[in-house]
């Protein structure tokens, strides 16, 4: 019997550990916006990554790679984006899961190029934050674990 439980087991776990052995769906966008070379970008994410480049240009290019093991999941991963005149701002929505075994996966990884004078508020739950090539603007970087 104790050979049957543990055969059993065992079974269990390696299924369980094959269920996420293979690679995240993954959806990408990319967008374009106006932004003054002075103007402030807020960025907003509970997982993933910000790497942010800054260029000489009046604009922002925004890529966003949006990850998730299932369809339905990954559909439910929102980019929020709010625009003004002199601001932009991005906000990550991962809406909660519920149930035993519910699909909890969800990140997005974002890079961006900003003009190098902006001014920079990022918030990243987990995750990691890369900033290159700003030059006279200000970052202000909250980053909970990564």
């Amino acid at each position: 019997m104790k050979s049957y439980a543990a055969k059993l087991f065992l079974a269990l776990v390696l299924a369980a550990s094959n269920l996420r052995a293979e690679d995240p769906l993954q959806a990408q966008t990319e967008e374009f916006f106006p932004l003054p070379l002075n103007g402030s970008i807020t960025l907003e994410n509970s997982g993933g990554s910000f790497h942010i480049f800054g260029w000489y240009e009046p604009r922002v290019r925004l890529v966003a790679v949006r990850k998730a093991y299932t369809e339905a999941r990954l559909a439910q991963i929102r980019v929020e984006k709010k625009v003004d005149a002199s601001a932009l701002s991005v906000r990550t929505v991962i809406p909660p899961a519920s149930g035993l075994f519910a699909d909890r996966s969800g990140t997005v990884d974002y890079t961006l190029n900003v003009p190098e004078m902006a001014r920079l508020r990022v918030q990243l739950g987990t995750g990691e934050v890369l900033v290159q090539g700003l030059r006279g603007g200000q970052a202000e970087i909250e980053l909970t674990n990564g």
